[in-house]
């Protein structure tokens, strides 16, 4: 395993991450207002929904809870709030 080999793997992994991290931000935002827009048009009641799989976060692994807590920390702002305007990531 030479130093330039250990460069390119290292930017191999930076890349395959950046890519991971873009790719789940873009799913949060477009499932976020898909949620919303399903809640707005009486599709699906979107608070009971967020209820219950806050209620089903602990079966989760730990790895994923913290992060789907405050996804749906955001979502449950977002579908609480009177205008719902619409999810956008922070």
């Amino acid at each position: 395993f030479t130093l330039d080999e250990a460069k390119d793997w290292l930017h191999r992994l930076e890349d395959e991450k950046w890519d991971a991290f873009s790719r789940a931000g873009a799913l949060e935002f477009m499932l976020g207002n898909l949620l919303i827009e399903l809640n707005k048009e009486n599709v699906i009641v979107g608070l009971p929904f967020i209820q219950k799989l806050q209620a089903l976060l602990p079966l989760q692994p730990e790895t994923y809870q913290t992060s789907a807590e405050q996804i749906l920390e955001r979502l449950h702002l977002s579908l609480s709030q009177e205008d719902q305007g619409g999810y956008a990531l922070h």
